[in-house]
C-alpha cells in the first residue's frame, strides 16, 4: 500500500474507543501531503486549532504553505539559531529546500487539540497514545522505503512513543532516530533547550549536525 493510500484510510470513526477526541466536536484531522520522494520523516507532538483556523484550509493545503506556516519552518528557524555562526548559508539554503522537498511531516496525535481546553480537548499523552499505536505504527512503516535516511523526533512525548515503536515494530531497524526539542515558540527563551547556552548543547549540536550530513 502507498502512503497516500493509508492516509485516506484515516477516519475518525475508526479511531480507538478509549480516545476522547473520537467524538470530539472538532471533526477534522490532520493528514499533510507527503513528498514525491521521502528521504526524510518529521514526527511532531499534535496540531493545534489555531493552526486549523489560520492556516490548516482546504483552499491552504499545499506542502510549502502548510510548512511554513507551523513546526517544520520553525524547526528549520530554530537550527539556524541555535547553530549561528557554525552553519554556511549554503547549507542553511539546502536544508530548507530539503525539508519543502523530501521531508514527510506527521504527527503522534492527529487530532487537533486546545491547550486551554476550550475550542478541543487538551493534548493528554494517554490519547496520543492510543492514537500512534492505532495509526503512525502502519503510517511508519509503510513511509519507511529503502530510501528514507531518517526520523527526527520532537518533544519528550514523541521520543517515548518511537522508542517503542523502534523496540517493537520498527521495519527497518536502522533508520536513524533523531531527537530534538520541540521547535514551537513557546519553547524558546533563557530556560528552553534551544538556548544555544544550554547545558545540553554539545548533545543536541552533534544531534543537528547528524542531521546536516544526512540531508
Amino acid at each position: 500500500m502507498k502512503l497516500n493510500e493509508y492516509l485516506e484510510k484515516i477516519k475518525k470513526s475508526d479511531c480507538p474507543q478509549d480516545c476522547e477526541h473520537k467524538f470530539n466536536k472538532v471533526k477534522e484531522i490532520a493528514l499533510v501531503p507527503p513528498p514525491d520522494e521521502i528521504l526524510g520523516i518529521i514526527v511532531s507532538r499534535d496540531p493545534t486549532v489555531d493552526w486549523l483556523e489560520h492556516h490548516y484550509r482546504k483552499e491552504m493545503k499545499s506542502r510549502k504553505e502548510l510548512f511554513d506556516s507551523a513546526i517544520p519552518k520553525q524547526l528549520f528557524e530554530r537550527i539556524n539559531d541555535f547553530m549561528a555562526n557554525d552553519i554556511t548559508e549554503e547549507k542553511k539554503k539546502h536544508l530548507y529546500k530539503f525539508i519543502n522537498k523530501n521531508i514527510y511531516w506527521t504527527h503522534l496525535h492527529k487530532c487537533f487539540t486546545d491547550k486551554k481546553g476550550k475550542k478541543s480537548i487538551k493534548f493528554k499523552n494517554k490519547n496520543a497514545s492510543s492514537c500512534a499505536d492505532k495509526w503512525l505504527t502502519e503510517e511508519l512503516n509503510i513511509a519507511l522505503k529503502d530510501k528514507i535516511r531518517f526520523i527526527i523526533a520532537l518533544g519528550n512525548d514523541v521520543q517515548k512513543w518511537i522508542c517503542e515503536w523502534r523496540e517493537d515494530y520498527c521495519k527497518n531497524k536502522n533508520i536513524k532516530i533523531i531527537n530534538l526539542p520541540h521547535p514551537s515558540p513557546a519553547n524558546v527563551g533563557i530556560t528552553s533547550s534551544w538556548n544555544p547556552e544550554t547545558k545540553d548543547k554539545v548533545k543536541i549540536e552533534k544531534r543537528i549536525n547528524t542531521l546536516l550530513e544526512l540531508c
